[in-house]
């Protein structure tokens, strides 16, 4: 659905609720970390090790992308495993990707 006109499309609860969920989107390591997962889960010594980053961090990170709906955890004994939750997430970064070049 393409909105002509926003103002009369979205409430001020539905404003307030599309600019949180896109926060998540707002720091590069989150983008980073999200690429990460693409392919398959991954625990936060994975994610560190291909970004070379502290785990501390990506710790952080993931959980404000948990936070957002973005990723879901999966624990297996002492290791735990993080995945996207849909597909979606996906779509719209590409979507965001390509919208970011053309204001390049």
């Amino acid at each position: 659905m393409i909105m002509s006109n926003c103002r009369d499309v979205l409430s001020w609860e539905e404003c307030q609720q599309v600019s949180e969920f896109l926060q998540g989107f707002s720091n590069p390591v989150r983008l980073k970390v999200l690429c990460t997962l693409h392919d398959h889960e991954k625990s936060v010594g994975e994610i560190a090790a291909l970004l070379n980053a502290k785990p501390s961090n990506i710790s952080q990170q993931l959980k404000i992308l948990m936070s957002r709906g973005y990723v879901s955890k999966r624990r297996e004994e002492r290791n735990v495993y993080y995945s996207i939750r849909s597909k979606e997430i996906y779509d719209l970064l590409e979507y965001l990707r390509l919208l970011a070049k053309e204001q390049t």
